[in-house]
């Protein structure tokens, strides 16, 4: 299944299907990935300083990053970033854009929304 640039959150559901996922942070962790894996790779923020997502998720405005790490936010090379930002801060040709659903929530039913909390990856992992 290949979804369109820009295409809705709904186009990319189930485009990984049965397949194993990477979901990246920016922790300690990261530093123990000796090198980047065969597997499609969803990372959040500027996990670009490690290695090249598929798939960015950016939740965080602009002003909450230093401008270094912002920098490499901005570079990214992943195929699409998603985000529930209408801001981002920087222009990407594939941008994913999503509603914030219920805070701690589990469900990835409801059209165009993901559950969240205060961490990146969770949100990636949805």
């Amino acid at each position: 299944m290949s979804a369109a640039p820009g295409a809705p959150l709904e186009a990319w559901r189930d485009r990984h299907a049965g397949e194993t996922v990477l979901v990246c942070g920016c922790g300690r962790s990261l530093a123990g990935l000796r090198a980047r894996p065969a597997c499609p790779v969803i990372g959040v923020n500027d996990v670009g300083r490690k290695l090249d997502p598929d798939y960015l998720v950016v939740v965080n405005p602009r002003r909450q990053f230093p401008a270094e790490r912002f920098a490499h936010v901005a570079a990214t090379r992943a195929r699409a970033v998603f985000t529930c930002l209408d801001d981002p801060g920087f222009a990407h040709p594939a941008m994913v854009r999503f509603a914030l659903d219920a805070r701690g929530g589990v469900s990835v039913d409801r059209p165009g929304r993901l559950p969240h909390t205060r961490n990146s990856p969770y949100l990636a992992v949805a």
